[in-house]
């Protein structure tokens, strides 16, 4: 049952007196009197109906002065419904007034995000309309005016307006109450305007807002809706943080106010006051709620065994029992266990704990790749049926996630799912609105733009700070990520947000830096580097408030540390590395290793670090292999549809299920199988990787417990072959292509800790952090090789400034709203704004591309039987695709690096269709023509590179000489 105490709209002109927005006892607002044709009852001065802020698609226009009461009923039934308590507790610290006083003031500042449109600059923009006003008295538009949007109007005339109401001036203007609340008015299309004093009397506001009755008007609006609100008084304070997400929820509850559903069934209502119309908008607004799929996800505090049907291991024991005991409100888990020892179903359980202690609902996922995050998905859609009471939407939020929400198939839903379900679905994948779903599922991308400069950043913070964030694979990115995981973890501390960071060989030097950021969010303050020692396997709580620790027993420790116990064979084997023979060698190396295989049977990874190696490793197996063996490719360059049918058939065939009797199989795979696929073989043969990259991949073999019997050719201990590139006088040969992938100090740290082994297997879980310390950690790393080192050094500090120049700044040291907008470029003496290059990845440049083939007659097709004809070829250019077409479109296209494309292909078969052009996905399409021949497809030539498409290796690439 929703609670409206004191949310009440009040009647004005009642016989208990105006209500208490009058000022010095007039009986206008503020001291305005009103001409005759917006007089009400009384007397009072009423807000001109015939000023309009909605009209597309909609029979009338639609007053500014109704739109805004919608949203500030929006907002008054969000900051219940729809926000957490930590999330409310946050706001009302962040303005140092109570919980019930900071939702009149958000309810307020929602209500006016639209006061822009009481100008001339918009009213104008309906022709009609503007007509009707000039007719009227006290409308006056003198000369020209100036063009001024009306989101930087609203934030203009809204500062002083709330002045009169009684905000305080800070020392520093921009920090006082009434100008960041403009701010975040004025950026409610996602995006914050900085406007000093002296900027301001640089325009002509006075011709661009008008004056006389359109000053009068907006005075009126702010008076109604004040007192509607129960005239709250001013804060003497608003904080950046908290202005970010009050921001937000006046982002949300303009979105839910404005669809034309909505917009539609209000038109028609008698009301004619700004208090009656807030009235009815708060009555209608739950359901409108409900129907966005919005809400606080109950996460029970539940077991293992009664989400997932089997009996705790020591691990989630550990948890269950001793991180429930210690946890006092928000902080940061860290959990640091082997592949496959169930870090998943450990953090979804601590959240429902950590949840409840924080004050928090619902949790976000995120994971390292798209793949990753689609099985994910599955797991997490299976833990909310499960565990999860109240809204239980789970979305999935990705670069491509929203093409899947096709009825009854892909990730988006299933086909049992309601009417309703599926509609809040439905809303909920629209453009920036998947993080604000209950339960979240995304790639780490989409957590990390939190911190970018981007429009809208402020949705992400509004969707992460009322959850319990997971970060699965802590380790697994470079310093660049991890510059801006940092910052983020800030933020997120500030905001008193549960994080886990799951990792199978996370360094301790990171989990110190990751753990030492969100203190600095939530404290002001860090602990001296090596003050978070995690026992392997085992996990780490500290507290967000006091920076106190909590650990498990050493009982407990010792029950980790031997409940899944083996040995990790691992070889290093040399491959000869030359121009004219690196190829054979790597061929003969293999099928000397895979030769028991064709006798007794198995399964077996092969993986390696770049798509054209593992294209042309595939090809050589299939020739090695003959009718025998079935070899299976899964990298990123096959055309989407195919690769996720690929990583299906993969997952079911490889996957934790009993096995099915069938022949002997290799999967031949890129980095995509080291990341959170759950996926076991008898062996794993891998390019030289960095230590951290080879434990994850060593992590897929004897992943689950299987009969010998069942391991083919490879019983007893797990065994990873590592293949080595060398010159003749044995020395590492790194190839010239991995540089973009891995630091060569770290290819060379690992050989020489794993050579020093001399071959003796390593004991897991209790040798994998000391093997991961040799390599990583700081304060044990051997500096013999200065050269490598130093460039190794050199491209993480310069990772972390690039980082440093993109990214907002921290929570504790952010001082303008505007700073989460845009990026400061210092140029000869002169701050001056620019647009930079934002991305959550160095070098992931990436640009998709839809191979189509061309026939003799210059038809261009989808496929190369040519039952398919290119969609869109001859539609007019205002047309648009229909969402199957877009689909099926984005279905066949392939990410690549965008430097392969960095040649411009003048073919007429290579432009894009009309129709495409302003098409969401279709219009950043690359189309590559490749010309039918009597034996199927040719290849093109773009730049230095030659592009062609097969059925079973995707894409390939070749550099021309």
């Amino acid at each position: 049952m929703l609670s409206f105490q004191g949310a009440a709209p009040l009647a004005f002109g009642s016989a208990s007196g105006p209500g208490p927005g009058v000022v010095r006892g007039s009986r206008y607002p503020f001291g305005c009197r009103g001409v005759a044709s917006v007089l009400g009852v009384d007397g009072w001065a009423l807000v001109e109906w015939r000023l309009w802020g909605k009209s597309r698609g909609l029979r009338k226009r639609y007053p500014v002065a109704c739109h805004g009461a919608d949203a500030a009923a929006a907002a008054w039934v969000l900051w219940e419904v729809v926000l957490s308590a930590s999330q409310r507790g946050v706001i009302a610290r962040g303005m140092g007034v109570t919980g019930e006083h900071a939702r009149r003031l958000v309810a307020l500042w929602a209500g006016l995000h639209d006061l822009g449109k009481i100008t001339a600059v918009f009213q104008q923009l309906d022709k009609a309309a503007f007509a009707e006003l000039e007719h009227l008295a006290g409308y006056p538009v003198d000369g020209s005016i100036p063009q001024v949007r009306h989101d930087l109007a609203g934030q203009i005339a809204v500062a002083p307006l709330l002045a009169e109401l009684g905000a305080a001036r800070a020392r520093r203007w921009r920090a006082s109450p009434q100008c960041v609340a403009a701010q975040v008015i004025g950026g409610h299309h996602g995006c914050f305007h900085e406007v000093g004093e002296r900027e301001a009397r640089l325009y002509r506001w006075p011709e661009a807002m008008g004056e006389q009755q359109w000053a009068q008007q907006r005075r009126l609006l702010v008076e109604h809706l004040h007192t509607a609100l129960g005239a709250p008084p001013m804060p003497v304070t608003f904080e950046v943080p908290a202005a970010a997400l009050v921001a937000g929820v006046v982002v949300l509850a303009d979105w839910l106010v404005s669809q034309l559903s909505f917009i539609t069934a209000r038109q028609d209502d008698p009301a004619r006051t700004v208090a009656q119309w807030y009235a009815g908008s708060l009555a209608a607004m739950p359901e409108v709620i409900r129907e966005a799929g919005l809400g606080q996800a109950v996460v029970a505090a539940t077991e293992v065994s009664a989400v997932w049907g089997f009996a705790p291991n020591a691990l989630q024991r550990s948890v269950q029992q001793q991180l429930a005991t210690g946890v006092k409100g928000a902080g940061l888990l860290v959990v640091t266990a082997a592949p496959g020892d169930g870090k998943t179903e450990t953090a979804l359980v601590a959240a429902s704990m950590l949840g409840q202690a924080a004050g928090v609902s619902g949790v976000v996922f995120a994971l390292p790749t798209m793949a990753t995050a689609d099985q994910m998905h599955t797991r997490v859609r299976q833990f909310t049926q499960r565990a999860v009471t109240g809204p239980s939407a789970v979305t999935l939020v990705h670069s491509m996630s929203r093409l899947h929400l096709a009825t009854g198939s892909g990730a988006g839903m299933v086909s049992d799912e309601s009417a309703v379900a599926r509609t809040a679905l439905q809303w909920l994948y629209g453009a920036k609105r998947g993080l604000l779903a209950p339960m979240s599922v995304i790639t780490v991308d989409q957590a990390l733009m939190a911190v970018l400069p981007v429009r809208h950043n402020v949705m992400r913070l509004l969707g992460l700070s009322g959850k319990v964030v997971v970060i699965d694979e802590a380790h697994a990115y470079d310093a660049y990520m991890q510059s801006l995981l940092a910052t983020l973890l800030t933020w997120l501390g500030h905001y008193r947000v549960p994080v886990v960071l799951l990792s199978a060989t996370l360094p301790r030097v990171i989990s110190d830096a990751l753990i030492n950021a969100y203190l600095r969010g939530s404290r002001g303050k860090a602990h001296r580097p090596g003050s978070f020692a995690i026992d392997y396997p085992g996990w780490l709580f500290v507290d967000a408030a006091g920076g106190d620790t909590v650990r498990p027993s050493p009982a407990a420790v010792a029950e980790m540390a031997v409940m899944r116990t083996s040995t990790l064979a691992v070889d290093l084997i040399n491959v000869p590395e030359s121009p004219e023979n690196s190829r054979e060698s790597r061929s003969a190396v293999l099928g000397e290793l895979l030769t028991p295989l064709r006798v007794r049977g198995g399964r077996v990874a092969v993986v390696c670090n770049t798509v054209d190696s593992a294209q042309a490793t595939f090809e050589d197996l299939l020739e090695w292999a003959g009718e025998e063996v079935e070899v299976s490719l899964l990298h990123a360059r096959l055309p989407d549809e195919d690769r996720a049918a690929v990583a299906a058939d993969v997952l079911t065939r490889h996957g934790k299920g009993p096995r099915r009797k069938e022949k002997p199989s290799i999967v031949v795979a890129t980095q995509l199988i080291e990341q959170s696929l759950d996926v076991d073989f008898d062996l794993v043969i891998t390019d030289v990787a960095p230590v951290a990259q080879l434990l994850q991949r060593a992590g897929r073999c004897h992943r689950h417990e299987r009969p010998e019997r069942e391991r083919g050719a490879w019983p007893g201990q797990a065994r990873l072959v590592v293949l080595v590139p060398v010159e003749e006088s044995g020395e590492f040969a790194m190839p010239p292509v991995w540089r973009s992938i891995y630091p060569r100090y770290l290819l060379e740290r690992t050989l020489t800790v794993l050579r020093a082994r001399q071959g003796k297997p390593v004991a897991i879980p209790g040798e994998v952090s000391g093997l991961v310390g040799e390599v990583y950690d700081e304060f044990s790393m051997d500096q013999d090789d200065q050269r490598w080192w130093t460039e190794y050094e050199g491209q993480r500090l310069a990772q972390r400034d690039q980082a440093g120049w993109v990214m907002v700044p921290e929570a504790g040291v952010i001082s303008r709203l505007e700073e989460l907008s845009q990026a400061p470029v210092v140029d000869a003496g002169l701050l001056e704004r620019r647009e930079v290059e934002l991305t959550t990845r160095l070098g992931a440049d990436t640009q998709r591309v839809v191979c189509c083939f061309v026939d003799d007659q210059g038809r261009r097709w989808l496929d190369r039987n040519r039952w398919i004809a290119l969609p869109g070829e001859h539609a007019a250019a205002k047309s648009r695709p229909s969402a199957a077409v877009i689909r099926m479109v984005m279905g066949c296209s392939i990410p690549v690096r965008a430097s392969l494309l960095n040649e411009h292909c003048d073919s007429e078969a290579a432009r894009l269709p009309a129709s495409w052009e302003n098409t969401p996905w279709l219009g950043d399409l690359r189309i590559i023509p490749l010309p039918l021949t009597e034996a199927g497809s040719g290849s093109v030539v773009i730049g230095r590179r030659r592009f062609s498409l097969d059925d079973r290796l995707g894409l390939v690439v070749t550099k021309l000489s």
